[in-house]
């Protein structure tokens, strides 16, 4: 007999790593668009409801979510912009542009950008990596209608 969805439950880690939408205080000024443009390009750019999601279908699972936007940090990313193909459109681990290109950010220091990603990716990986050890990894994402 084969394992339950119960049995799994308790083996099963849910990633959602885009459901955020939070800009830290601490970071806001690197940005340049205005709060209410920041909030449009957080909303579009997140897999909105996706940590509810995974809550629901699996409450009894262990849940790795991000709560800052992916404008912060995109945890999904390599670290290193060399290895990351989406780095050259600004859309590497540290965001550079907005979803048509446009600035979204002052150029930042190397130092800025390795805070962000000590702050953000690091401790991030470093958890998921922990908590999914000999398990079953679900990593959830959404996609508009209109794409």
């Amino acid at each position: 007999m084969g394992m339950t969805l119960d049995d799994l439950a308790g083996r099963l880690v849910v990633h959602t790593p885009h459901a955020g939408l939070d800009i830290p205080a601490s970071v806001r000024d690197q940005f340049t668009l205005s709060d209410t443009e920041l909030a449009m390009e957080a909303h579009g750019s997140a897999d909105l409801w996706t940590d509810a999601l995974g809550q629901s279908a699996w409450p009894a699972a262990t849940h790795i979510a991000v709560a800052v936007s992916r404008l912060v940090v995109d945890v999904e990313r390599y670290p290193d912009d060399a290895e990351e193909e989406m780095a050259r459109v600004g859309r590497g681990a540290v965001y550079t542009r907005v979803h048509d290109g446009a600035a979204l950010r002052r150029p930042l220091s190397i130092g800025e950008r390795d805070a962000l990603i000590a702050s953000y990716h690091t401790p991030h990986w470093a958890k998921l990596r922990a908590a999914a050890s000999e398990k079953v990894l679900v990593d959830l994402h959404s996609y508009p209608v209109n794409v």
